[in-house]
């Protein structure tokens, strides 16, 4: 969806220019025999690259991907971006999608053996 395909976009480009950036400064640094700066350039970046990602990604669920989806398919960007900001949503039955064996299910439904010969 354009919504993915933005997220791609805007993830790839950053890395372009981190990359390119790092790669200039780095070699500055080492020409200049401040080696150690380069490592405290990197626990500051990766500090600070942490920091943003815990306050500006959203949490959300895999109900609010759905609909997320589903409103940029309709054509409504700017909802489906306010969908993933909202936070976890509920499914229809008013419970939030929990994971089970490695995918998601709003049933709540126990899928685990009760008896060995069935496993």
């Amino acid at each position: 969806s354009a919504v993915k395909g933005t997220g791609a976009a805007i993830s790839s480009a950053c890395g372009k220019l981190g990359a390119t950036f790092g790669s200039y400064y780095f070699t500055h640094l080492k020409n200049e025999g401040r080696i150690s700066d380069i490592f405290w350039t990197v626990t500051f970046t990766s500090a600070l690259a942490f920091i943003l990602t815990i306050v500006l990604i959203p949490s959300y669920n895999g109900n609010t991907l759905f609909k997320a989806e589903e409103l940029a398919d309709a054509g409504k960007p700017r909802e489906a971006r306010r969908m993933l900001f909202s936070g976890p949503q509920k499914s229809a039955e008013g419970k939030e999608s929990q994971e089970v064996n490695g995918s998601e299910s709003d049933s709540g439904e126990d899928y685990s053996c009760t008896s060995s010969d069935e496993c």
